[in-house]
């Protein structure tokens, strides 16, 4: 709403008529309409960039002028509607201030990416997050947003395998969906970049537009590494005169030591 208000000279009360400049980078009958709030159809039309319909009538000293958003299901961000007196050919002057400014905030989403988990070679995901947090005060509209992005860093296929399309779907609690990065054990890219795509249906959080997942790089596999070291078993000299010759090897299972110790034994 805006209010224009009138100091007027000792004893006079009649009817003022306005001659408003409108501005502003909202376009008057596309994005918004002005009406009156007295009587809610009633609209105001402008010509040549001039609201000049508005009265402020005898006895007032002010009156109310609405702006009613017309949703064009397009995202076109916030935007700003200005009026602005003008006295060319009127029968007032104008005081201060001679201007104001109304803000239409836009309802279609607008869109940021995050990483929530980087990726580790040879299997473990990596993973972005675009979400909206709704605008404004998380009224955003309620709809299935089908997220356009573009990757860069990394190549699909030789780094990395994920889906190419994302949709955040309708009626999201946390108005947000998960874009998994599997990276593949032999690739060397070391970081992949997801910027998202502007769209008609949302616009794109300007600090939040794209976000980069780093790759741990493959471990070197050794060939010896994870290999038990065989190791020996000598049976010591027998005093009984039965002794079994060589030393046994240490890689015998137990079962078998413990019938050789019985065998000794019984000699």
């Amino acid at each position: 709403l805006f209010t224009v208000s009138v100091s007027r000279l000792t004893g006079q009360t009649g009817l003022v008529s306005l001659k408003l400049s409108v501005g502003g980078t909202a376009v008057v009958g596309s994005r918004y309409e002005f009406f009156n709030p007295a009587s809610p159809t009633q609209t105001y039309s402008v010509t040549n960039g001039l609201l000049t319909q508005v009265q402020i009538p005898s006895g007032s000293d002010s009156v109310q002028i609405g702006v009613r958003p017309i949703d064009n299901q397009t995202a076109d961000g916030s935007q700003s509607v200005q009026l602005s007196v003008n006295n060319q050919s009127t029968d007032y002057v104008i005081g201060t201030p001679a201007s104001a400014v109304v803000t239409i905030q836009d309802n279609e989403p607008t869109l940021s990416v995050t990483v929530v988990q980087n990726a580790a070679r040879p299997s473990t995901p990596g993973v972005f997050r675009l979400s909206y947090p709704g605008v404004p005060l998380n009224q955003a509209l309620d709809q299935a947003i089908n997220v356009r992005f573009t990757f860069s860093g990394a190549t699909a296929g030789t780094d990395y395998v994920a889906d190419t399309t994302l949709v955040i779907p309708a009626g999201s609690p946390t108005r947000s969906a998960d874009l998994i990065i599997n990276p593949t054990a032999t690739g060397t890219a070391t970081s992949l970049t997801l910027t998202i795509t502007a769209d008609s249906a949302y616009t794109v959080e300007t600090s939040a537009a794209s976000a980069t997942m780093t790759f741990a790089e493959a471990e070197e596999n050794d060939s010896n590494g994870d290999k038990p070291t065989p190791g020996t078993f000598s049976s010591g000299g027998s005093g009984g005169g039965c002794g079994l010759g060589s030393g046994l090897a240490g890689l015998f299972a137990l079962g078998f030591l413990v019938l050789i110790a019985l065998r000794r034994r019984g000699c």
